[in-house]
């Protein structure tokens, strides 16, 4: 569903252009929400969608953090946060508790999110 999702989204940008400076436009949701159902047999609607993508969004925001901190890096084949120190990742994690769960954690959409 996520590949779908961020595939029918980057197609809308590229596209069209549905994109507002906050978000995507109100119909840009329902035509994910249709091609998701139409593929997975679903019945999700524009405001599933729309939280969906919030919450991407926010997840986003705090792996990019993590990924640009100082001692951490970006591995683009297995698509991970790197960090070669414990203490270092201790220590963001004191000062960063909600990226407590980016240690070791694919990431396959990042590119995709950073686009969008």
């Amino acid at each position: 569903m996520m590949a779908i999702l961020l595939d029918v989204l980057s197609e809308e940008v590229n596209k069209r252009g549905n994109r507002c400076d906050n978000g995507f436009k109100a119909d840009t949701y329902q035509a994910v929400a249709n091609v998701v159902n139409a593929k997975l047999g679903m019945s999700v609607n524009s405001e599933n969608v729309k939280s969906r993508m919030m919450t991407l969004k926010k997840e986003y925001h705090i792996a990019k953090r993590l990924r640009d901190a100082s001692g951490f890096g970006w591995d683009p084949i297995n698509k991970t946060i790197v960090n070669a120190d414990p203490n270092a990742w201790a220590a963001y994690i004191a000062a960063n508790p909600e990226a407590k769960h980016f240690n070791g954690k694919v990431l396959p959409f990042f590119d995709q999110l950073a686009f969008l």
